[in-house]
């Protein structure tokens, strides 16, 4: 199924499809990123605990090297910790020069991709968020306002990226090393 650009940017989300682990020649970089809690919630004080561990992790493929970095902090939901693993991602990124370029990111983070590029399902979440003085269609605040402002700001720096979901734990290489890193991070904190 071929892929179509967002309204107005350049940003393409691909539906799930069997892709090889490396990266064609078309892209400049590969980037894999996740994030996760150990109470897997989503509600701050409610499933959310001051005291929960949660961690995010990112690796970027390219020109033949492999970067990856990792972090994450208590209380914060699994939502909170895939949207800074982007976050950091997109940093890196820019911080390499390669926000020119064309990237390929591969999440296991519907919630992420459905914010940031169009896909069969509609307009990317946050175009629609921005338009409406970050208020979803309902008119509520937009959950996380503050990270999703940040990503925008970072993501208008970016020329091509394109988005692909794959499968959290499944016969992705590439997210099952974020996982484990993030996991990695959680274990000391």
């Amino acid at each position: 199924m071929p892929s179509r650009p967002c309204r107005g940017q350049r940003r393409i989300c691909r539906p799930r499809s069997p892709r090889s682990e490396r990266a064609s020649s078309k892209y400049a970089a590969h980037i894999f990123t996740d994030g996760g809690c150990r109470n897997n919630g989503t509600h701050k004080g409610v499933h959310v605990q001051a005291d929960d561990k949660a961690a995010w992790a990112y690796l970027i493929e390219y020109g033949g090297q492999k970067l990856s970095a990792s972090g994450g902090r208590f209380g914060a939901t699994n939502n909170e910790m895939e949207m800074t693993a982007f976050l950091e991602s997109l940093k890196k990124l820019e911080e390499l020069g390669l926000n020119d370029q064309p990237l390929l990111f591969s999440l296991d983070s519907q919630y992420v991709i459905k914010a940031v590029s169009d896909n069969d399902q509609g307009p990317a979440w946050i175009e629609g968020w921005q338009r409406r003085g970050w208020k979803k269609a309902d008119g509520s605040p937009v959950a996380n306002r503050e990270l999703w402002q940040e990503i925008a700001k970072e993501m208008a720096k970016f020329a091509q990226p394109e988005f692909e979901w794959v499968k959290g734990h499944a016969n992705s290489a590439g997210n099952n090393f974020v996982d484990g890193l993030l996991n990695k991070y959680m274990d000391q904190m």
